[in-house]
Formats: C-alpha cells, structure tokens, sequence
C-alpha cells in the first residue's frame, strides 16, 4: 500500500482531531488510502494479535523477532482469518482500508499504523519510508494547548 501521511505521528506535539474535537498525542502515522485498498504486512512477522480496538477499529499486529518490533495496522475491515502465531510474509494482505476507527471517522479513508517496542510508540518513519507527509492536513497545537482528558 502507497500514499501521503494525513497525520504524522506524534508523541510529545498535540494534534488536533476532527472527529474527537481535541487536542492529542498521535501514536502512529495515517496514511491516505481508498477504501477497500489491500494493506499488506511491511516485513516477515508472525501474528500475534486481531482484534476490535475501541478506538481504532479492527486491528492487526504482527511481532517482528529479528527487530523485537510490532507493526499494528488499525482501521481495517476484512481483517486476515490467518490463526494467531501464523508466519507471515512481507507483502501478505492482512486486510482492507476501512472506517471501522471511530476516533478518526472523521478523516478521509486512510490506514492508521503504529509501530511499537516494550510497548512503547515509535516513530513509524524510523522504520518505513513513506511518501512526502502533507503538511497542509496536519493540525499542530498551540505551546499553551493542554489535551482534555
């Protein structure tokens, strides 16, 4: 899967977000895609997690044991029936871009990717190379904004 990232990833900067009308962190990046375009894995993994998540829908993460990372790829419909454990190529559809996020029901359709270490977020960007980010979409806050919590 190709395209722009809409919303960077965020750790420390609070985006603000359309659908929940807040300021936040982001802990992944969404990148632009139509609906029902195949997302497939970035590199060999195994399956270690599908599952609906409140927030960002459909969920897929694959552990990665020659990095210790996970990639978790959320806002999916038709996720893969593979059984948990299963081997995984780089390049395996493990679904299709959806609208099942319903904290970002408000963007246009994209897939939201994460990736992950000892549970915490990294910067995807560290990991993969995406296309130029378009800064016009992008929402950074203000020194003095506080999230709502």
């Amino acid at each position: 899967m190709s395209g722009k990232i809409i919303k960077d990833f965020s750790d420390s900067e609070l985006l603000y977000s359309d659908t929940m009308k807040d300021w936040r962190t982001h802990a992944g990046v969404d990148i632009a895609a139509n609906k029902d375009t195949p997302v497939t894995a970035i590199k060999d993994g195994v399956l270690k997690k599908v599952y609906e998540d409140s927030l960002f829908g459909t969920t897929v993460i694959l552990h990665h044991d020659d990095s210790g990372i996970d990639s978790v790829y959320c806002n999916l419909k038709d996720a893969t029936s593979e059984p948990i454990g299963a081997a995984i190529k780089m390049g395996d559809v493990l679904g299709k871009v959806g609208s099942s996020a319903v904290s970002e029901v408000n963007d246009q359709p994209h897939l939201h990717f994460e990736i992950k270490l000892d549970d915490n977020f990294l910067d995807p960007k560290q990991f993969v190379k995406f296309e130029e980010v378009d800064l016009s979409l992008i929402h950074i806050s203000e020194p003095t904004r506080q999230a709502e919590i």
